[in-house]
């Protein structure tokens, strides 16, 4: 076995055909049928040769003896012959074998070994050419019997043929052979082309198999990196919740200890105010997640001012970056006239926040930048994009890591000293909202020389020129006017209510309360004195929605705060839609509110 596996090789290596079947399957398998045919027939053909040419001679027959000697050195040919195609090949050795055949029946007869060669011929051709050849084999085999019976009566030569049929019992073995080599051919092909169906099906079935447990696999590896992100993500849930929320309730305790100065009140107190920022931070990131996942998230396009975005996330950050002793610094590409285009700004305030405050963590010395410049896209979807930047001087990213810090939690699973404090949800988000305006997200970045964080945004410079008056989003408090309002407050939370009351009693002429939407509806009717409504979505009985419409059927007039703490997309659209003159969102930021309060009754 292992001397014929080398002669098999040595012929495949130096002489076989280049257009041979290397594909697994029925032409693959004729192919190498026949291949093996041939390599058997050098040895055995010699052999065969060899006494065919003896017994020729001794029977003075020298024109078997000779087709012997020319079919055997037409074999030999036919193994070496290299730049020939194997389909060539087998018309070759097919006619080869079939000529030895013919003369072998017309000089030996029935006695001779013609008869089994002929269905050996028609059986080989069918199995490594296919059941065309072999019928085609089949038609040739007919015609010669038949010529042969035309020609039986008019010779009378000392050939065994001609001495041992007559042409009855010629035609009768003709019609015979014939029939019996349509049958062996198509029995044959019929087999062969079920072995074929088995074997593709059982193909395709392994393929199938293959690609399920590859997909089991990857689904299997999937899972597990899922369930070790999330057993991560929880245990630092649970960290990240349980730690602002011990300097929320621990420090509000110590303010009641009867020893406590005016100077570690103040500290706690700010301990406190980082504490339910932390908190409020992270769960803001939760829901944002939630809603991105959900699908519910919706885009905003509309034109803004590109500096006064730049203008804002530079004044909410700039107190961390102090608080670390950082420099923040940004720089605007377009002067204010000019710094119009058209995205969701509240999409794009949280990308450039979460990238900058990313930055500020994990810089423990140095400065933040952050900004953008107008310049050419690479993209197919448009020629012109914002490209805003975000650099530190921070820790920086290993480069197996720039992929994954995209991803969700991730930041959950970093086990080294230089994790800080959150989810890693940040920058999910971020890439997330990018995706969202059409637009694409990258990090560069060196390990202890820090990080550069870009993105790019469609540019569209045909929009019109707007200057809007910038906003201090950190004012304390407003002028106050001769006139101030009359304000109902509606809601059912205690606590709540004293804080709004806290932040609006110098604002206000005269404070009404309601702790349901039936109690705010029945003192808006009773009281037309009432000139602005701060309204709770979510009332025990009748909700704020409802509470508006209703007020809005006899009061035309009375400004409507819509106030809820779901902050869920399109809950402006919402408010807008039951009556109300504008929005707000839970916790409720003094600046923001009075900004509010200040627009709608004009004081």
């Amino acid at each position: 076995m292992k001397l014929w596996n080398k002669y098999v090789q040595y012929y495949l290596e130096n002489f076989s055909p280049s257009d041979v079947n290397k594909d697994v399957g029925l032409p693959y398998l004729r192919d190498k049928l026949f291949i093996s045919i041939l390599l058997i027939s050098l040895p055995i053909g010699f052999l065969m040769s060899a006494a065919g040419i003896i017994a020729s001679i001794a029977s003075k027959q020298i024109i078997i003896g000779t087709y012997d000697a020319f079919a055997f050195i037409l074999v030999i040919f036919l193994f070496f012959l290299k730049n020939q195609s194997i389909n060539t090949k087998k018309i070759l050795y097919s006619v080869n074998f079939y000529i030895i055949a013919v003369i072998l029946y017309i000089y030996l007869g029935t006695r001779g070994p013609a008869i089994v060669i002929l269905l050996s011929c028609s059986v080989l051709i069918t199995l490594y050419q296919g059941k065309r050849a072999g019928l085609i084999t089949v038609a040739v085999n007919t015609f010669i019997f038949f010529v042969m019976t035309a020609v039986l009566p008019f010779n009378s030569s000392d050939i065994k043929f001609f001495q041992d049929f007559s042409v009855e019992s010629w035609l009768g073995v003709s019609v015979n052979m014939a029939a019996f080599n349509v049958l062996v051919v198509i029995s044959i092909s019929f087999l062969l082309n079920q072995l074929n169906e088995t074997f593709l099906k059982e193909k395709t079935l392994q393929t199938l198999l293959k690609s399920e447990s590859s997909q089991l696999l990857i689904a299997k590896q999937k899972a597990e990196e899922s369930d070790r992100l999330k057993s991560a993500f929880l245990a630092n849930m649970s960290h990240e919740i349980r730690t602002p929320m011990n300097g929320i309730l621990g420090f509000s305790s110590l303010l009641g200890e009867p020893d406590v100065t005016n100077e570690q009140q103040k500290e706690y107190i700010d301990i406190i105010n980082k504490s339910g920022t932390r908190l409020l931070n992270l769960i803001n990131n939760i829901i944002d997640i939630s809603k991105i996942e959900s699908g519910l998230m919706d885009v905003n396009i509309k034109v803004i001012n590109i500096n006064e975005i730049t203008s804002y996330v530079f004044n909410i950050l700039k107190p961390d970056a102090l608080a670390k002793n950082l420099k923040l610094s940004f720089v605007n590409g377009l002067p204010d006239d000019k710094a119009v285009f058209k995205t969701d700004d509240e999409k794009l305030i949280a990308v450039l926040s979460n990238l900058v405050k990313n930055a500020i963590k994990y810089t423990d010395k140095g400065s933040v930048e952050f900004g953008y410049k107008i310049e050419s896209s690479d993209s197919k979807d448009f020629s012109i994009c914002v490209k805003f930047f975000v650099k530190d001087t921070g820790i920086g990213i290993p480069s197996d890591r720039r992929i994954a810090i995209f991803e969700r939690f991730i930041q959950a699973d970093i086990l080294d000293v230089q994790a800080r404090e959150g989810f890693g949800l940040g920058l999910s988000i971020a890439k997330s909202y990018v995706d969202m305006l059409k637009g694409k997200i990258w990090v560069e970045s060196e390990v202890g020389k820090g990080s550069a964080f870009f993105f790019v945004l469609p540019y569209h410079s045909d929009v019109p020129e707007i200057k809007n008056a910038a906003v201090d989003v950190f004012a304390n408090d407003f002028k106050q006017s001769r006139i101030k309002p009359n304000i109902l407050i509606v809601e059912d939370d205690s606590a709540s209510e004293i804080y709004l009351t806290v932040l609006i009693k110098n604002l206000s002429n005269k404070i009404y309360y309601a702790r349901s939407g039936k109690e705010a509806i029945e003192l808006t009717r009773n009281n037309p004195d009432i000139d602005l409504i701060l309204m709770d979505i979510r009332l025990p009985d009748i909700n704020g929605h409802e509470a508006s419409r209703r007020i809005r059927d006899f009061n035309k007039d009375v400004k409507i705060i819509a106030q809820t703490a779901f902050g869920l997309e399109g809950d402006r659209e919402k408010a807008l839609k039951s009556g109300c003159d504008d929005y707000i969102s839970k916790p409720i930021k003094k600046a923001d509110l009075l900004f509010l309060i200040q627009k709608l009754c004009n004081i």
